[in-house]
């Protein structure tokens, strides 16, 4: 076998190898939103107030942020399995399995289990609305309350929570309030003694 016989041999091997070779798979990025100018993984923000305050943390397994069309300007970010939590004026959280927060509106959406609870309240629903500024939480469809107090209530028609006048609108409520005083409690223990 001469050179130019080897050398033919070689290339002939090289394009075997090219067009009968390891295939390797083609990366595609599969997306739950279309659409969105960025997606991050373990996303993760902090509001700050004037004085350096923390003001609220919001994190998420996965983010998709929007921005306005022909523009840098932030519009929304979706956000899946959410982690929520706020400390001015008072500490509370929220958590869900999708959340918008809606820079337009200055608004908080969750929906899908959606939980909010503080040191008094624990609520549960299919969805909740936060607006950030006016610090109101609302939801027209059906929530469960659970106080610390032993109260638990359904509200049948939503809630209405203005955290920062403590108003609180339980619209249609059905449930029952086990009174939890230590007079109560002395009553039910006497009650329940046996005498011989």
């Amino acid at each position: 076998m001469n050179w130019i016989e080897l050398q033919r041999l070689n290339f002939f091997f090289v394009l075997l190898f090219l067009f009968c070779g390891t295939k390797y798979p083609e990366l595609k990025e599969e997306s739950q939103e279309k659409g969105s100018t960025l997606k991050f993984l373990n996303f993760e923000r902090m509001e700050y107030k004037g004085g350096g305050q923390k003001k609220w943390k919001l994190k998420a397994k996965e983010a998709y942020i929007y921005n306005k069309k022909n523009s840098n300007e932030l519009e929304k970010i979706s956000l899946y399995n959410i982690d929520f939590e706020q400390y001015l004026p008072k500490k509370s959280s929220m958590k869900g399995n999708y959340a918008i927060l809606d820079y337009k509106n200055n608004k908080f959406k969750i929906k899908g289990d959606a939980i909010y609870f503080d040191d008094d309240v624990e609520l549960k629903g299919k969805s909740l609305s936060y607006d950030l500024e006016k610090e109101i939480l609302e939801t027209d469809i059906p929530v469960q309350i659970k106080r610390k107090s032993s109260t638990t209530i359904e509200c049948k028609k939503g809630f209405y929570y203005n955290k920062k006048e403590d108003i609180q609108i339980c619209r249609s409520p059905s449930g029952s309030i086990l009174q939890n005083t230590k007079k109560d409690r002395q009553n039910r223990e006497e009650k329940n003694k046996f005498f011989f």
